[in-house]
């Protein structure tokens, strides 16, 4: 008798305020990603959803352990059940869809990225990529599921710490969540603004989980204020929705409060007077229970649908592309989530050896559809006349490569400026862009009494302007003599010998943000005697081998349209900040788009390889280019 009642009182029961806030959560991810309604920060409902993780698998791990019937095993296929099978079904689709409508470039990318998102490590894939926020994310229509990577991977986590330390935690379990949540913060917080990548990394998204566990392991007395909790938690999250922008360093302290609004909302609801009706309503509860396949189906429907038309997006077609969602996202939720997750009688209606023999032939195919499209020749694919434009362009690239593989060794020999016969010495310093313009001067034979030579450096932005936080990790590193990856790559700069014999410094960079110009300035002119010349940040397209592909005859227009814009603010910036400093910049922006007028295609041939870079034809294209400029002018004078 008792123990039933025990057993009453701690089993989860429905809270249908935490669907009302998944149907929030999921609107900004989708208003964000649509681009509508001015929901620049609308990635915050990712947040959302971690917060509503933390508490409801602390719940059930923690109730499990009170009924004395925690089963790892179980716990783990019930969380199976609920997110691989409609996961499985996205992404079999995206790959057929791939294989329609992509070009062999990004059929592989989408391969492998399926693969990954598979083990669930996706957040790893895309992190070794590029930024979230990056104008890549275009052709990658598995992108969003690095989130639902971050959450199985903290219930591996969590459910271990709880199961291996449960006769432990049960005394002390608040101050090892609160140890977590405040270990993870900080380490949010100084590394957040380092690196992009550090967007994916699960060990920096803890404290949103821990904060969710929180609501589960502490009751909170909230009648009194409750209605202000609730309004206040609701207005924050509105608030850095409108506020945060893809700029915004994430997630680090800011991610904190679209978490501290969740949390405020799921405290208080209980104890609210006059909110609930507007709250939890039959439709937003509708549109929470299909928050994970929404969550699933809007984006790769975004970028497919972008992919296919090449052009942006009117508002008319977002709505349709939305309401074609919400019809798709019904659909899997009816027949694949709910049949997979519902129970009868303890037992699922859909067998374990069913639920097996799916997700072992759904992995087969996405291992046996990568091998495919890596081993698939272009002529798989394409017409005579592409396929050799584009082996062409390979062979370009291989060129390049080439090229940046002799200037990788120059570095270990420092055998710089040996051709002493020419009139000046000329150094490009940089990463793969300095390596583009290295190669235009080479092929350019005009350039004859200049001695060019390529010093490869992919830590410029180690030359970022020092904030706060910056100076705090650099004395911590410094107190416990741990390894500091940007204090050690600067100084081996400020040895290289080629500074020393060159007389012209020529520094260009894929520019991800605005760094200590000054300080870089100073570093490589310490005699005072050489000539510095910076380029700004080149256009970057879409990329253009598939639009040669799809719109050959329109190309040159096409790509105009799809134009990344805030290289163009970026650049606006630089030029800035390169008056005060009374330092020479080309422009390149200049160079490549005369009068704003961008051209990716001349004389049959393509001059860009991806997004941004020459090809070889390109560079030589763009080194007739460069001497015709004002370029000559800045380093003969």
């Amino acid at each position: 008798m008792n123990n039933n009642r025990e057993v009453s009182k701690i089993t989860p029961e429905y809270r249908p305020e935490i669907d009302s806030l998944r149907a929030i959560a999921v609107s900004l991810v989708v208003l964000f990603h649509f681009d509508v309604l001015f929901l620049k920060g609308g990635f915050v409902g990712v947040d959302i959803f971690f917060v509503i993780s933390g508490y409801l698998i602390t719940k059930i791990l923690w109730t499990d352990i009170k009924l004395k019937r925690l089963n790892l095993v179980s716990f783990y296929l019930k969380r199976i059940r609920r997110i691989i099978p409609a996961l499985s079904i996205v992404i079999l689709l995206s790959l057929l869809i791939g294989y329609l409508l992509f070009s062999p470039e990004h059929l592989v990318r989408l391969s492998k990225s399926s693969l990954f998102s598979s083990l669930s490590i996706a957040n790893i894939f895309f992190w070794s990529e590029s930024d979230y926020f990056d104008f890549e994310k275009h052709f990658k229509p598995l992108l969003h599921t690095w989130s639902l990577s971050v959450e199985i991977q903290f219930y591996i986590f969590w459910s271990l710490l709880i199961y291996f330390f449960k006769s432990s935690l049960k005394k002390h379990l608040k101050i090892i969540v609160f140890t977590i949540f405040l270990m993870s913060l900080t380490a949010s917080f100084i590394y957040s603004g380092r690196a992009s990548g550090f967007f994916y990394f699960t060990g920096f998204r803890l404290y949103e989980f821990a904060l969710g566990a929180f609501i589960f392991l502490h009751k909170f007395d909230t009648k009194k204020y409750a209605d202000y909790l609730f309004i206040s938690g609701l207005f924050i999250i509105l608030g850095s929705a409108l506020l945060f922008t893809e700029g915004t360093i994430y997630p680090g302290l800011n991610a904190l409060l679209p978490c501290i609004g969740a949390f405020l909302v799921l405290i208080s609801f209980n104890d609210i007077n006059y909110f609930k009706n507007i709250f939890i309503n039959k439709y937003i509860i509708h549109v929470g229970k299909l928050s994970y396949s929404i969550y699933l189906l809007h984006w790769p429907i975004l970028i497919f649908y972008k992919y296919y038309i090449l052009n942006p997006v009117s508002n008319i077609e977002k709505f349709f592309l939305i309401i074609l969602t919400l019809c798709a996202s019904s659909f899997l939720y009816r027949f694949i989530e709910l049949p997979f997750r519902k129970f009868k009688n303890n037992k699922p209606i859909i067998k374990n050896y069913i639920l097996l023999l799916f997700l072992t032939t759904f992995f087969i195919i996405v291992v046996i559809t990568l091998k495919i499209t890596e081993n698939l020749k272009l002529n798989n694919f394409l017409s005579e006349e592409n396929t050799k434009i584009l082996r062409e362009l390979n062979k370009g690239k291989e060129e390049m490569i080439r090229i940046e593989d002799e200037a990788i060794k120059k570095i270990k020999n420092n055998n710089y400026f040996i051709n002493s016969k020419k009139v000046k010495k000329v150094l490009i310093i940089g990463d793969s862009h300095a390596s583009d313009f290295y190669v235009a001067m080479l092929n350019t034979n005009k350039f004859v009494d200049f001695d060019f030579e390529y010093l490869i450096n992919n830590d410029l932005n180690c030359f970022k302007k020092q904030n706060f936080k910056d100076n705090i990790l650099n004395e911590v590193k410094s107190f416990f003599n741990l390894f500091n990856y940007c204090q050690n790559k600067i100084a081996i700069f400020n040895n290289q010998r080629a500074f020393e014999k060159a007389e012209i410094i020529i520094v260009s960079s894929r520019w991800e943000s605005l760094i200590d110009f000054k300080k870089l300035n100073n570093l490589f002119n310490i005699t005072g005697d050489k000539k510095i010349i910076y380029i700004n940040r080149r256009p970057k397209f879409y990329h253009i081998p598939t639009l040669y592909l799809k719109s050959k005859n329109t190309i040159n227009e096409t790509i105009n349209i799809n134009k990344d814009m805030s290289i163009n603010i970026f650049n606006r910036q630089m030029q800035k900040i390169f008056k005060e400093l009374d330092v020479q910049l080309f422009d390149i922006e200049e160079l490549v788009c005369p009068k704003n007028k961008c051209y990716a295609f001349k004389n049959e041939k393509l001059l860009y390889s991806d997004e941004d870079h020459w090809s070889l034809y390109g560079a030589k294209y763009y080194g007739e280019k460069i001497y015709n400029s004002k370029f000559l002018e800045m380093i003969k004078n």
